[in-house]
């Protein structure tokens, strides 16, 4: 429970007393002609005043910033305002308005600071800028607040509606490493109530996306399994997750997993399984659950579950490279009176090597705890098994010997990839101190500092010399350098210093940069920019840039970076179908760190991975997020091997079709994707339609192997519409009746009374009816009838009113 103190710490930014309380800053000493800031009146707030920021012209950026009160130590605040940020008539780059929040205070005894930033999309009416009631949490011995607003590029700013408040929160806090911890909800967990007289006791299997399972899950009578079952290709990991529900207290011991046999009598040995559970690290037993993400992956440990507990079950194997293909049978053993079919289905294909680079964040050759050069190496293998082929290192490499056993741990990792150095801004620094025997001033800009000739000589001759040393030990190699990170809003003049040099000593130069803007001004200095974009009007505009300046971009796009719910989903979309969408050349992900503790950064569990203290399988916990990092890299294969098929020109045609129709009506540009957060969340591409959209791809690319003649998905003839009163929550584009998806939809109005009717047509007339459903609380599961595989429309009805439409291709 969350509430606000009445007394505001900062009242709309104190604009009502004019610009005293706050300091602008110029970047070149004094305020330039083109720039004006002024208060004005009748903007929208409570008070009537506002600031506007105008800049007609391009220069530097410009911040002002102010100190808040002293603020109370280890406690909660929320921060917000209102803003537009928009081009001016003769401006030809969107605007860039951050806001940067400084926490000040001590940590362990020692001054510390931790930042908070905001960045603000540009928008021509008021929007709205909020940390949450949460996102904000003092040091202790704290001592105040310092607020930056950063003005870059030509456009008109207006800031209104700026305040400051603390948070009170009932909820306890978790103590942690001596710091106070405050968890904020991470959904809802919204489920229907369950359906009297349909609740298996004492134990029950059923079918859940894993991110939407929680410890008091209610299983569905769709959901509950009779049985498991899983494709699998040569060479590659399977993985099957299922729920465990107790409606009466239950002893679970361990899972066992039978040897598989085919008709035919070939053998999946029981020793290729390992079982694990996903770990719901619960801080309260009551809702909202307060957890920190991502859930881990952690051996099975049976015990007792207790009435109305669930568990996640996760099975995994990797199947031999030689594998006959076939169907396999076997059990899997619950409990003593738990037993259920297990079928494996092995493909009659092998899946084509990844086209693409994917890379992730991982330091390598320095370590907080100097670890052994094997471990390290254990640890990279555990990366690649992901299916990750190379790393963004940090921290830079400064000598001859580092970047040899750099080079020899990749290649003992077997990470063939492309790899990039980051060395953030640090590289002419260590020039620096070389060439003065001292560290430069803090105090002096950054050009002031760095921009000698003997400082650019020493940047250039050392990345001269780093490329030699990579053509001794790493001919092979493509390798990118790459400096401060993210210099589109206000680290410009660094990598336009930096990334000259970089390319005259003959180096490839990565950046994180994010902006259009940006990259234009950096031209042929930058060979690759890390970035991600939403929509197709914003690929169409940075493929654009691309023709200009001859950049390429890779897909910044997974990790742990959001808070995903546990999904497998998320990460599964970005790494897999979204990137074969945008076609890019290559993704990296954040980040896979050994040594990260699971209370560090932000308190959500920063990277995919922890220590384990038995190492005996491996050397750290795996997570639900990078189990979807490997998912959605399998899938990005299906994708691309379905893509190469040698047929005929006619089936090549028709496959080429198919695919096309996948990417741009099935495979959502990322701000349109839904992944859902809990079973009544909006959804249109979760972790059961990605293992929906394998299916398909699997059975077609059989059939093209097999010399058969695959269904033809022609939805072309489908118009879809909306109805008045229901709102189509979810609904599986893709489906396989096995799997027991159904469709959910929320009413509103007047019409909660009413059945909601599904009848499934066919292009040629033909329909299938379900039975209608009558809505609880506002809300319909509704069945879909069974058909054939094929294109269909399927038709929701409200009551006698108006349908809702939608494409389903059955698998």
């Amino acid at each position: 429970m969350l509430s606000f103190a009445t007394g505001e710490l900062l009242p709309n930014g104190s604009f009502a007393r004019g610009l005293s309380g706050w300091q602008p800053h110029y970047f070149q000493g004094q305020k330039p002609d083109y720039l004006s800031l002024e208060i004005i009146e009748g903007a929208g707030g409570d008070d009537n005043f506002a600031l506007r920021v105008q800049k007609t012209a391009e220069g530097s950026a410009v911040l002002i910033n102010t100190f808040s009160p002293r603020l109370k130590s280890e406690t909660p605040y929320r921060f917000k305002f209102s803003y537009q940020a928009r081009a001016t008539a003769t401006g030809i780059d969107e605007p860039v308005l951050l806001c940067r929040l400084t926490i000040t205070g001590t940590q362990d005894g020692k001054p510390h600071h931790r930042y908070k930033w905001l960045r603000c999309p540009n928008s021509s009416s008021w929007a709205l800028a909020d940390t949450g009631p949460l996102g904000l949490v003092t040091l202790p011995d704290c001592k105040n607040l310092l607020i930056t607003f950063f003005f870059s590029k030509q456009g008109e700013y207006l800031l209104d509606e700026i305040s400051l408040q603390e948070v009170d929160i009932e909820a306890p806090v978790l103590e942690a490493a001596g710091e106070k911890l405050y968890f904020q909800a991470r959904s809802q967990n919204r489920e229907l109530p369950p359906e009297a007289g349909t609740l298996p006791s004492p134990l029950a299997l059923y079918n859940r996306n894993p991110g939407e399972v929680y410890p008091d899950s209610v299983p569905r009578p769709d959901e509950l399994l009779r049985g498991l079952h899983a494709l699998a290709v040569p060479g590659e990991y399977v993985t099957r997750y299922c729920a465990l529900y107790a409606s009466a207290e239950a002893k679970l011991g361990p899972v066992q997993v039978s040897e598989l046999r085919t008709p035919e009598g070939d053998l999946l040995p029981d020793s290729l399984w390992q079982e694990y559970q996903v770990e719901h690290l619960t801080r309260f037993a009551r809702r909202p659950y307060y957890r920190i993400i991502p859930e881990r992956l952690v051996d099975w440990s049976g015990g007792i579950l207790s009435a109305g507990g669930n568990r996640i079950l996760c099975l995994q194997a990797k199947i031999p490279a030689g594998q006959r293909a076939g169907t396999y049978s076997g059990q899997v053993r619950l409990t003593d009176d738990l037993m259920l079919p297990l079928t494996l289905e092995v493909l009659p294909f092998q899946l084509e090597p990844p086209e693409v680079d994917y890379l992730m964040y991982a330091t390598v050759v320095y370590r907080h705890d100097r670890l052994a050069e094997g471990e390290t190496i254990r640890m990279l293998k555990e990366i690649r098994e992901l299916g990750i082929n190379g790393i963004v290192h940090h921290g830079g490499i400064w000598d001859e010997p580092t970047l040899q056993k750099y080079c020899r741990i990749l290649a003992a990792a077997g990470l063939t990839g492309s790899t990039i150095l980051d060395f953030g801004s640090v590289l002419e620094n260590h020039v620096y101190r070389r060439l003065h025997q001292q560290p430069p001033d803090p105090n002096q800009k950054y050009l002031d500092k760095y921009d000698h000739p003997e400082i650019r000589a020493g940047f250039q001759e050392y990345l001269e010399k780093f490329a030699g040393w990579f053509r001794q030990y790493d001919p092979q190699r493509n390798w990118y350098y790459q400096g401060f990170d993210e210099p589109a809003f206000f680290g410009l003049e660094r990598v336009l210093w930096e990334y000259p040099l970089a390319k005259a000593a003959g180096v490839k130069v990565s950046g994180t940069v994010y902006t259009r803007p940006a990259l234009r001004q950096l031209g042929p200095n930058i060979d690759l920019s890390l970035l991600s974009y939403r929509s197709a009007q914003e690929e169409q505009e940075f493929q654009a840039v691309s023709r200009e300046t001859g950049v390429k971009y890779y897909l910044l796009g997974a990790g742990s970076y959001f808070q995903q719910q546990g999904f497998v989903a998320v990460n599964r979309f970005l790494a897999g179908a979204y990137l074969f969408k945008l076609g890019l050349p290559g993704h990296v992900s954040w980040s896979y760190q050994y040594h990260c503790q699971e209370f560090e950064q932000l308190k959500i569990a920063y990277n995919l991975a922890w220590p384990r203290q038995d190492c005996s399988r491996r050397r750290s916990d795996s997570t639900l997020q990078a189990e979807g990092l490997r998912e959605g890299i399998i899938d990005y294969r299906f994708l691309q091997t379905f893509r190469n098929l040698k047929t005929d020109p006619a089936q090549q045609q028709q496959d080429q079709e198919l695919l096309q129709r996948l990417i741009q009506e099935i495979i959502p540009w990322s701000e349109d994707f839904r992944a859902g957060s809990d079973c009544l969340s909006p959804a249109n591409l979760d972790y059961q339609a990605q293992e929906n959209l394998r299916l398909l791809l699997a059975r077609r690319i059989c059939a093209r192997v097999q010399g058969q003649s695959p269904p033809q998905y022609d939805w072309s003839w489908i118009k879809e519409q909306d109805c008045a009163g229901l709102t189509l929550v979810r609904h599986p584009l893709l489906w396989n009746p096995v799997s027991g998806q159904r469709a959910t939809c929320r009413l509103t109005g007047l019409e909660n009374a009413a059945a909601v009717s599904c009848r499934i047509i066919a292009q040629d007339g033909r329909a299938w009816h379900a039975d209608p459903v009558t809505p609880r609380q506002g809300w319909a599961v509704v069945p879909l009838p069974a058909v054939p595989p094929g294109a269909y429309c399927a038709e929701y009805r409200l009551g006698e009113n108006a349908v809702r439409r939608k494409i389903l291709v059955v698998q």
